[in-house]
């Protein structure tokens, strides 16, 4: 990669529309909190990898045999899309899910999702026995989706609690005849591929 291809750019702003966002996704922007940001390389477990944002055009998405297991295995969870609001419990599930990690651990749930974030932001909770295993959090604008963050349980790790919720929420964007939600990031390198879901998994 050449010098004059790299791009690493950034703004903040309180407030943008949700057609502000569509263009803000189409020209590979995201953001945690007022932050907004792009780039194109990145470190990654020490190495040096191109950055290409993702996306999923929902007239043409399918799910998959796998998918269609995860959703059935997790039917027996209670489902809730609502405003964003980070509760405790949802502050504690953060602080045992970043264990998961070795690399770039993060030090709050702050650091992606503001008190008030300057878009329309949901939350999809998945609960059982009215306690809450999985969320995941996404933005919403006038044509497309993005997933800023999904979380779940380790304990509860054998359920992909997490590519159920994404599942879902691909589906409910779906209903709403809204194109292209973001998925979130690949990583590559050049001697292998890796995912690196900046929800950390839009997946």
């Amino acid at each position: 990669m050449l010098a004059a291809d790299l791009i690493n750019q950034e703004f903040f702003a309180e407030s943008i529309t949700p057609q502000q966002l569509d263009l803000l996704l189409a020209d590979g922007w995201r953001h945690f909190g007022t932050h907004f940001f792009r780039y194109n390389f990145g470190v990654h477990e020490f190495e040096i990898r191109a950055v290409i944002p993702l996306r999923i055009r929902l007239a043409d998405f399918r799910f998959s045999k796998s998918q269609r297991r995860v959703i059935r295995k997790n039917a027996d969870l209670k489902l809730e899309i609502l405003p964003v609001h980070i509760t405790p419990e949802k502050e504690l599930l953060f602080d045992r899910h970043k264990l998961r990690f070795k690399f770039g651990i993060p030090d709050s749930i702050y650091d992606f999702i503001s008190v008030d974030p300057p878009c329309e932001t949901f939350e999809i909770n998945a609960s059982l026995n009215d306690r809450v295993i999985a969320a995941s959090f996404l933005d919403i604008g006038a044509d497309s989706v993005s997933s800023v963050y999904a979380m779940f349980e380790p304990a509860e790790a054998s359920r992909s609690a997490g590519t159920g919720q994404k599942s879902k929420g691909i589906g409910l964007r779906g209903e709403a005849r809204s194109p292209l939600p973001r998925r979130g990031l690949h990583l590559r390198s050049d001697g292998a591929e890796g995912a690196l879901h900046r929800g950390r998994a839009w997946y």
